[in-house]
C-alpha cells in the first residue's frame, strides 16, 4: 500500500470520526446540529501551533492573508473539508511509475525448465 493511500484513508477515517463526534455531541438547545470547524479541530489538537501560524502570517507574511482568507477557511466545517481532501488524495492519478504488478508467468530456473539451453 502506497503512502498516498495511507494518507487518504487516514484523512477519510478522521473525517468520519469528526462527523460522528459532531452528530453525537453537536445538538444544541435549539435542535440544530453544530459542526466542528477546522480551526476548532486544530485548536483541540494543538492550540500553540495555531497561534504560532497566526503570528507568523500576520507579522512576517501579509496581515490581510490571515483575517479574510485563512479565517474563512478555518471557519469551514471540518468533516466535509477533510473528506474532500481525502477523496482528492485517493482519486489522484499516479502519473509517475505504475503500480508494481506480479509476473504473468512463474519464474523458473535453468535446472527445472525443460526448455533451457544448457
Amino acid at each position: 500500500m502506497s503512502v498516498r493511500r495511507i494518507v487518504g484513508f487516514g484523512l477519510a477515517a478522521l473525517s468520519v470520526a469528526v462527523l460522528a463526534f459532531d452528530l453525537i455531541n453537536g445538538f444544541s438547545a435549539s435542535g440544530l446540529i453544530g459542526f466542528a470547524t477546522l480551526g476548532d479541530l486544530w485548536a483541540r489538537i494543538n492550540a500553540a501551533s495555531l497561534n504560532l501560524v497566526q503570528a507568523i502570517v500576520q507579522r512576517y507574511l501579509f496581515p490581510a492573508l490571515w483575517d479574510p482568507m485563512l479565517v474563512t477557511v478555518l471557519l469551514l466545517p471540518a468533516w466535509p473539508v477533510l473528506g474532500a481532501i481525502a477523496a482528492l488524495v485517493l482519486l489522484r492519478h499516479n502519473n509517475g511509475m505504475p503500480e508494481p504488478k506480479s509476473a504473468d508467468r512463474p519464474v523458473t530456473n535453468s535446472t527445472t525448465d525443460p526448455n533451457s539451453l544448457s
